[in-house]
Order: structure tokens, then sequence, then C-alpha cells
């Protein structure tokens, strides 16, 4: 689509835009990711209806991981998301914040620790 100039931009996410970047690199060396659309956007779990103890297994799991430090060795090591480090790389690409009219009004945005975020590259 962007080769044949039938758009001029084409949003990935931050874990795919890389992989098909590098694939396509040599094809289509103009492909750029100088440009990052940034709005919140949550992933979720999800277990058999019913299934509340292995839902709170998994929310208990999940938050001690991120307060331990485990779950942010694993971004960095694991294959789809070790590129995204070190954050620092990011500091130069121009943001544009976007807002998501589709969460639901359940979604945890103030607790800042649950979200991964580029712009905080430290």
């Amino acid at each position: 689509m962007l080769a044949k100039k039938r758009c001029d931009y084409f949003p990935r996410g931050i874990f795919e835009a890389y992989a098909e970047q590098q694939a396509l690199q040599a094809k289509f060396p103009e492909l750029m990711d100088n440009f990052i659309l940034h709005y919140p956007f949550p992933i979720y779990f999800f277990v058999k209806h019913g299934d509340k103890k292995l839902a709170q297994r998994l929310k208990t799991g999940l938050l001690i991981a991120q307060q331990d430090g485990s779950w942010l060795r694993l971004l960095k090591q694991h294959q789809v998301t070790r590129h995204l480090f070190p954050l620092s790389q990011w500091q130069n690409r121009t943001f544009f914040e976007l807002t998501n009219s589709e969460l639901s009004k359940e979604t945890p945005m103030a607790n800042k620790t649950l979200w991964f975020n580029l712009e905080a590259c430290g």
C-alpha cells in the first residue's frame, strides 16, 4: 500500500513494526519509523468464565512480577520485545498523543505502573 502510494502511513504496533521494517528494509528502504502514535491500549488475559481462582492467581502473579522487576526483565529478554530496549532509543522520535475512546470505564488509567510508556525513557 505504501509502495503503491495508496496511503501515506501504515501504523503498526511497536512490537510489530520493528520486525516488519527489518524484513522489508531491503525492498523498501524508504520505510521509516520516526513517528510514534501513542495511546493507551491495554492487553488482557482471559480465562474461562467463572474461573475466579485462576484469574486471581494471574493478577497476583503479574502484579508481583511487575513489582519485583521480573516482568521488565522478561520484556528485555523476550524475542518479541527485546528490540524496544533501551528505551532511550525512542527519545528522538516524534510522539503524537491520541486518546482511546474504546476503553472501558474500569480501565485503571490512574495506575501508571501498569502502563508501558516509551516517553518515560530513562
